[in-house]
């Protein structure tokens, strides 16, 4: 990957960062509601997050180390919303959040392989 997509790759996903904290711990007022499409809104934001992770930083190693770092950025994030006025603190969005980061996961590697294969 030439080192200017490789930079704008690592930009997303520190603004991905920075917009899921923003959005996650602004005050529930001032949030568009999404009314029951929460989980789905948990799980795509982390599966972005997870993806702009991996394209950006493809060579990250250990992969497991990464992905428990991004999974426990999800659990804070949720422990931090039930000091947020008018947020809770949810385990079945902690858990959309992680599903969604693992399934970004994947999807990159299928993605690579793909691309790995399709070179060959």
């Amino acid at each position: 990957m030439n080192t200017i997509l490789n930079k704008i790759t690592k930009i997303n996903f520190v603004l991905c960062l920075i917009a899921i904290s923003m959005l996650s711990l602004s005050p529930s007022e001032s949030v568009p509601q999404v009314g029951g499409y929460d989980k789905i809104v948990h799980f795509l934001s982390y599966l972005i997050l997870s993806m702009s992770f991996w394209l950006g930083f493809q060579k990250a190693k250990p992969v497991w180390l990464v992905l428990i770092l991004l999974i426990m950025f999800g659990v804070l994030i949720e422990i931090l919303q039930s000091f947020v006025p008018g947020r809770l603190m949810s385990l079945m969005d902690a858990i959309a959040n992680g599903l969604g980061i693992l399934v970004g996961y994947c999807f990159c590697v299928f993605i690579i392989q793909f691309k790995i294969g399709a070179s060959k």
